[in-house]
């Protein structure tokens, strides 16, 4: 198939949803001065811009970007006036050049194809709003048109509604061009010539540039050998210094970027031989953080993209000049941005590990949301010291929980919530240490985005005013994700209930709670079997979670058995303190079954630590690891690929851990439809823990996160699709895996 030779162009940067609402529709050319002169500013922006993004563009006056082998095979000029295209909906509708009255921008693209799923809101509203000086075609290519019919109806607001949308029947149009990649947008006049062809995704810069020479064909030429590239490249509105807001080191401050505020401007008095670090990090998994840092002299010194962890941004470097440092927080492409979302920034002195550290009486803000649900710190505190933590956050109607431990043992501030968007809370410190701080909304919250700053202050045990000094946080070693979960880990929901052995308790999930949070005591040695019944009817597919007295994933189960969709889960307590059962329903908040359930917590007897009584519940694993199973040896760190389809259903791997290993596994999709499943079995062949969809990511890849390692042994990974034997996707991936400690 044409599929495994076709390359698919995902963009760092470029992985996120674009809407046309803030870029009104396309001024004619004539409105915008010469032709000629505009067309070829619009070629030089095209040119930078594909440097940046690694995306090529043929065209008559000449090619943009570096040549690198996803440009089509044909130059633009070349004339392809024997095709035809046929209905996406109704193939006994045909169109060639002779039905053509103008140029036709014709987008190519395949519902497999991520980036082509990115981009296809932002040409749909262009298509849409009109004013063009061309027709928009969407051409679906090297694809099952059901599965393209699907995605509009399922994925695109308004679906097929006002769009032309074609198939390329036998692939024979992309051959004939010679397709590289996917997406690749061309726009062809009424003859048939190719007068441009971009290979990647679409900005509103290169769409403008689509729209000037589809009004003028003939017009410009440049030579791109000519063109000086700057060191740096962010295009910037205008920044003055005077209107920044200023801030100090380690005050984290919160902010959003839209299509309409694409930057913001902060401001830090910064010394010669200072060592900085600044973090940007994204609070939406679309958004891609930029940064820009400007001297006292007004003379841009850094830029970021990427930092150790895209889509966030990190600087580090020594100021070179005592002054007024501007600091500019923005996105990657700036205004041709292709996401809207929020951050959190924070500016800190010596070492890139203090983005998350607590200093008394310099506030914290960040911004929540169902995606980022938690944000974690680290506070230095003495045994004695009297604090007060005042948290406030901006929506009045819902709240927050604030909570502090020392590592994993007692909580110095147990688990308050805010009441009108506020919350004062005062604690003594018990003994000297480095602090766990947490501030969480509940996962059941439908809300958007809530921006908090929590404050800390207090008194030393003497009356005198406690500090945690900046000389106490360069000496922290722990970094700012100590403690952190991502999300996944319990805590982050209102407790509902504490249990003991053989207490039996009833909910309700539905739409607007989809999930009931519970707590235990246990010791270390305790086999626990937790039990989670559907009431009569059955319309609820239940699903259990455990998580430890440190926040860690122990275990989880969906279905008890191969004939029920309750869940059970039985697991022996490796640690003392406090465990957090999560109830929810399959796909928790992206579930769609409803009902009532008894959930009962037993002492039971046995060693096995697994996620169910049976060892898996096909169809998930067609043929569950037994005694020394088979697969391929890896070590944490290790990277491997791999392919599931109806011929390989799955792949294992095995690795070896111990005991209290806190450990992260990742699959994600490379290529294809893949709807990617994950379990990991111990070396009785019990299963432990499964995912189907990763919390913390986008579409169908699958990970399980910080699953802390029962025994010391062999461990069995299973990667296969959802349904496994009964499943329909296929595709290759990429499996990580990794571990904390």
């Amino acid at each position: 198939m044409m599929k495994n030779a076709v390359k698919i162009v995902l963009l760092v940067g470029l992985v996120c949803w674009l809407f046309l609402d803030s870029n009104p529709r396309l001024k004619p050319v004539a409105a915008q001065g010469d032709a000629t002169q505009r067309i070829n500013e619009l070629a030089e922006a095209v040119h930078l811009q594909n440097l940046r993004t690694h995306n090529v563009t043929r065209w008559r006056g000449g090619d943009l970007g570096e040549m690198n082998g996803s440009e089509i095979n044909a130059p633009a000029g070349t004339v392809f006036a024997d095709w035809y295209f046929t209905d996406l909906y109704d193939e006994s509708i045909e169109i060639d050049t002779s039905s053509m009255t103008r140029p036709a921008a014709i987008n190519i693209w395949a519902s497999w194809c991520g980036p082509c799923r990115f981009e296809f809101p932002f040409l749909a509203e262009m298509a849409r709003a009109g004013g063009l000086n061309y027709d928009l075609w969407f051409l679906n290519a090297n694809d099952d048109p059901d599965a393209a019919q699907r995605f509009l109806r399922n994925d695109i607001e308004g679906g097929a509604d006002g769009l032309t949308l074609y198939v390329d029947p036998g692939d024979a149009y992309i051959r004939s061009i010679g397709l590289q990649v996917f997406p690749t947008t061309l726009l062809i006049d009424t003859d048939g010539t190719i007068l441009l062809a971009h290979s990647g995704i679409v900005t509103r810069t290169v769409m403008e540039f689509f729209n000037a020479v589809a009004a003028a064909p003939s017009e410009g030429s440049i030579d791109t050998s000519t063109i000086e590239v700057p060191e740096f490249i962010a295009t910037l509105d205008p920044v003055d210094a005077a209107s920044a807001t200023p801030i100090v080191y380690y005050q984290q401050v919160t902010g959003e970027i839209t299509d309409e505020q694409w930057q913001d401007v902060y401001s830090f008095e910064g010394k010669a031989g200072d060592e900085v670090t600044i973090d940007m990090t994204s609070t939406e998994p679309d958004f891609d953080a930029y940064l820009v840092l400007f001297g006292p002299d007004g003379e841009r010194i850094a830029e970021n993209d990427d930092g150790p962890n895209p889509p966030y941004s990190h600087l580090e470097l020594t100021l070179p000049s005592d002054g007024t440092y501007v600091l500019v927080a923005t996105r990657f492409l700036e205004r041709d941005g292709l996401a809207e979302g929020g951050y959190n920034l924070v500016v800190s002195k010596a070492g890139a590990e203090l983005g998350n550290q607590i200093i008394f009486d310099i506030p914290v803000s960040s911004r929540l949301t169902t995606d980022f649900t938690q944000a974690a710190y680290l506070m230095d505190a003495k045994a004695g010291q009297v604090l007060t933590f005042t948290l406030e956050h901006d929506v009045p109607t819902e709240i927050l929980h604030l909570e502090v431990r020392l590592g994993a043992g007692e909580r110095v501030v147990p688990f308050e919530s805010t009441e009108n968007g506020l919350l004062t809370y005062e604690a003594t410190i018990p003994q000297d240490g480095s602090y766990s701080v947490y501030v969480s909304r509940p996962m059941r919250s439908r809300a958007g985005a809530i921006t908090f700053t929590l404050m800390v202050s207090g008194v030393n045990a003497d009356g005198t005013p406690a500090t945690n000094g900046l000389e106490t946080a360069t000496d922290t070693s722990s970094g700012g994700d100590a403690g952190s979960d991502g999300g996944q880990a319990g805590g982050d929901g209102q407790v509902e209930a504490t249990l003991a052995y053989g207490d039996s308790v009833t909910g309700s999930i539905d739409d607007s709670t989809p999930f009931h949070l519970y707590e235990f005591e246990g010791t270390a040695g305790d086999t626990v079997v937790i039990q989670m019944v559907a009431d009569a009817g059955r319309t609820l597919d239940t699903q259990l979670t455990l998580y430890g007295p440190d926040g860690t994933l122990r275990g989880a189960n969906d279905d008890a058995d191969m004939t029920t969709t309750d869940s059970e889960l039985t697991y022996t307590l490796t640690d003392n303190g406090t465990y957090q059962i999560v109830a929810s329903r399959y796909l928790s908040t992206d579930g769609t079954s409803f009902g009532d359930y008894t959930l009962t917590l037993t002492l039971g007897s046995g060693e096995t630590n697994s996620g169910g009584e049976t060892p898996t519940t096909p169809p998930v694993v067609s043929n569950p690891p037994t005694g020394n199973a088979e697969g391929m040896e890896i070590e944490y760190g290790t990277t491997v690929v791999g392919a599931v389809d109806s011929t390989n259903l799955e792949q294992r791997y095995v690795f070896v851990g111990k005991a209290g290993d806190i450990v992260t596994i990742t699959m994600q999709r490379t290529d294809g439809d893949l709807d990617s499943y994950l379990s990991v079995f111990d070396a009785a062949g019990q299963e432990l823990v499964f995912n189907d969809e990763d919390f913390a990511g986008i579409g169908k890849d699958a990970a399980i996160r910080r699953f802390k390692l029962p025994a010391d042994g062999t461990y069995t990974i299973v990667a296969t699709r959802y349904g496994a034997f009964n499943g329909l996707s296929a595709g290759t991936y990429e499996l990580v895996i990794t571990v904390e400690n």
